[in-house]
Order: C-alpha cells, then structure tokens, then sequence
C-alpha cells in the first residue's frame, strides 16, 4: 500500500502583532492575469487581480481540500482552485461552487 504524504498544518503562534502600514508584496505590474505565490509573513499566499483590475491576496490553500491556489486560474473575481474549480473571491470567500 502507498503512503500518501499528509500535510503539517503550522500550528505555531501567531505573532502578537506586524508593523504598522502597508506592507509590500511585489511590483504591482508583477500581478497581472494569472495566481502569483509569495511568502509572507511565515505564509504562503496567492495574489490576482479581479475583473476591477483590484488585487486580491488570500491564502494559497484552498479551505475545500487543500489544492494550491497558485496553481489555478483567475476567472474574473475569482481564484479557481486547480482540483475542484471552486472559486474564491477577495475576503476569502467562495464565490462559486461548479455543478453545484
């Protein structure tokens, strides 16, 4: 039988709190058309841009089961996680659940 590698979940302490003010993640031009990884804060986050040309940054683990945001495609104000299509929408939020 073959094990399949289960993944940690992090379960360290937040920090009490982060630096006041913005906080920068990449060039804008950077997020254009499609999911971008960047690590911050001790977490892996995706970044896109919505169908209003806004940024959106959410976790980069799909709550649903674990598929790689970063990994999917940007349709219009969603994220599609790459496994099941769900999408989820700035303030993390599913937006969409195909053939539901």
């Amino acid at each position: 039988m073959n094990s399949i590698p289960v993944r940690q979940i992090d379960q360290t302490p937040p920090p009490d709190r982060y630096a006041r003010g913005w906080h920068c993640l990449g060039l804008s031009s950077t997020f254009k058309d499609k999911p971008i990884a960047v690590t911050a804060f001790g977490t892996r986050i995706v970044v896109f841009r919505n169908s209003a040309d806004q940024a959106v940054v959410l976790e980069a683990t799909c709550p649903h089961m674990g598929g790689d945001l970063t990994m999917g495609k940007v349709d219009g104000d969603v994220v599609r996680c790459p496994y099941h299509e769900w999408g989820w929408g700035a303030g993390g939020r599913c937006l969409d659940i195909p053939y539901a």
